[in-house]
This record gives structure tokens, C-alpha cells and sequence, in this order.
């Protein structure tokens, strides 16, 4: 079960999250090359969309990263996950280092 906090110094309801799998918070989607997706290619993002993985290789993503919706899209589904990296590329890059996510222990 996901659980929306809220914290008292933060309105928005959508900046962290906790449940069963651990707690994670959004991530900086900005072009910044060090804190944010710069670095990132196309590939990298279809395949963190499409696998869940940091990246598209590494660690899980934690929710609310509704990945398993992604995970079955086809090549013409394809063209919404890279028009989304292609927009996020035209923002301004902001330096916003997130802390890194806490797993759950089972």
C-alpha cells in the first residue's frame, strides 16, 4: 500500500511517498547533468518507463512510478515516452539533489 505524505513545511501532496516498498520522493526531472536527467539518453528514459529500472538497468523504481502501465507499449506507444524526454530536455535545468530513496526491509 502507497501512502501520500504530506509534510507541514510543503503543500504538495505528490513529493514523497511510503508504503511496502520503502519511501522514495520525485525525482529532479530537470536537464541538470548532475542532479537531474541530463545525462540521461532517449533509451535511458523508454527504458526506466518500460522496466522500472533507475536508468532503465539498475535499481527499482519505487512507487507512485506507474511503470507497469509502460511496460507492454508498443513501438507507435513508444512515441509518448520519448516526446515526454524530449519536452523535459527544453526545461531549465535546476540543481536539486534528492535524497536517494529508503528501501523497506523484509
Amino acid at each position: 500500500m502507497v501512502r501520500w505524505d504530506e509534510t507541514p513545511n510543503d503543500s504538495s501532496p505528490y513529493k514523497q511517498s511510503s508504503g511496502s516498498s520503502g519511501e522514495g520522493r520525485s525525482r529532479n526531472l530537470t536537464p541538470d547533468q548532475d542532479t537531474g536527467i541530463g545525462a540521461w539518453t532517449k533509451q535511458m528514459f523508454v527504458g526506466a518507463m518500460k522496466t522500472g529500472k533507475h536508468m532503465g538497468v539498475s535499481r527499482p523504481i519505487l512507487p507512485p512510478m506507474p511503470w507497469p502501465a509502460y511496460r507492454n507499449l508498443t513501438a507507435d506507444d513508444l512515441r509518448a515516452p520519448q516526446a515526454m524526454f524530449a519536452y523535459l530536455r527544453t526545461v531549465p535545468p535546476i540543481k536539486n539533489r534528492v535524497p536517494d530513496p529508503v528501501f523497506a526491509s523484509h
